[in-house]
């Protein structure tokens, strides 16, 4: 099996480099770049990065190994991992694999040898791009062709649950809308010993009424908010009968509920270090962060959501409140303990509003 793979980009740009994971992949997807320093484990698997290519821009990667109990998801759902420099000796006192053994077992190729930078920078000024990575003898021109009629679509349905299941608490019940969640935010919840039914993003009103929950947490996944007409006339339907908290997507999909604008990002935001400002008390936060959409500010005038939160750098829209219902998202990850514990407080928030722990 060759394992001189390049990357060829949409523009015509083409990178040499070397394969490691399963090197009989040929991945398409959308390149985009993390500035995480860690947590490679957490990116790969992260539903949000459904048809998606990362280039990892921290050089070194796989220096401690893989550690399941960090997998945001049941599987790699990462198109391709993009590096400058791969180790197969690791260590940590969790890890049982090389991360070239954990491609392998998850289908997934990876390209080392790569100018991250460069690539970094390259996205920065163009914006993200499709990509593909191929063997090293492909005809560029076919497959620069054959990039250009690819669409990526019906992301959610390709991590979302198919079948509601449930786990029980002693406290609040929650109904947890799967647009593709990230497992740290049912931790989350479990740690509070709240119950739990996750929930199909396919699921009917009624279907929510019939559980009676106490509130609704939208998550996250991937994708263009705008094309899931459906679930925003689910937002729409739940907005003002029970207590909503929406993370990443699920933000998105409220905002354009209440009557926003969604726009997609040059590059967006992906890494574990993005300060978040509070609108009111102005205090900075450090978290984590994925998305390449975002709520367009301008179109909240005069609507009944404010802006919580904005991003220190770009000053672009990281939370929403409801003024009338007090419901609020973030864009970010709360869940994810960049800060460490910068705002895991946004869940006993969640709690708060639909009326505390039970006595």
């Amino acid at each position: 099996m060759k394992n001189n793979k390049k990357i060829v980009l949409e523009n015509g740009k083409v990178i040499e480099g070397i394969g490691f994971g399963d090197l009989k992949q040929r991945p398409v997807g959308e390149l985009v770049f993390t500035t995480a320093m860690t947590g490679y484990e957490e990116t790969l698997t992260d539903p949000s990065y459904t048809d998606q290519m990362i280039v990892f821009s921290y050089p070194l990667q796989g220096n401690y190994g893989i550690n399941i109990y960090e997998e945001e998801g049941s599987k790699v759902n990462a198109s391709a991992m993009i590096v400058n420099d791969l180790t197969d000796e690791y260590d940590h006192y969790l890890s049982n694999k090389s991360l070239n053994d954990y491609l392998i077992e998850n289908k997934t190729l990876g390209i080392k040898g790569i100018d991250t930078r460069y690539l970094t920078k390259l996205l920065r000024n163009e914006g993200s791009l499709r990509a593909v990575i191929v063997d090293i003898d492909e005809d560029e021109k076919e497959v620069i062709a054959e990039l250009k009629k690819v669409e990526f679509k019906d992301h959610i349905s390709k991590v979302a649950t198919k079948d509601p299941y449930h786990i029980p608490g002693l406290n609040k019940r929650v109904a947890l809308i799967d647009f593709g969640y990230k497992r740290n935010i049912v931790k989350e919840l479990v740690r509070r010993d709240l119950e739990v039914y996750v929930l199909p993003y396919t699921v009917t009103k009624e279907e929510i009424d019939n559980i009676s929950p106490d509130g609704i947490l939208l998550s996250n996944g991937p994708g263009d908010p705008k094309e899931y007409t459906s679930s925003i006339d689910l937002v729409k339907s739940l907005i003002g009968h029970y207590p909503i908290f929406g993370i990443c997507l699920g933000h998105q999909l409220y905002g354009l509920a209440m009557g926003a604008k969604t726009y997609k990002m040059k590059y967006g935001h992906r890494g574990i270090n993005h300060s978040v400002r509070n609108t009111n008390t102005k205090k900075v936060y450090i978290t984590s962060q994925n998305h390449g959409y975002c709520i367009d500010d301008k179109s909240l005038k005069d609507s009944d959501i404010e802006v919580l939160y904005e991003a220190v750098n770009d000053k672009t829209v990281e939370g929403l409140r409801n003024k009338k219902t007090n419901d609020f998202t973030v864009q970010y990850h709360p869940e994810s303990h960049p800060g460490p514990n910068d705002t895991d407080f946004l869940f006993d928030k969640f709690v708060n509003l639909m009326g505390g722990h039970n006595e």
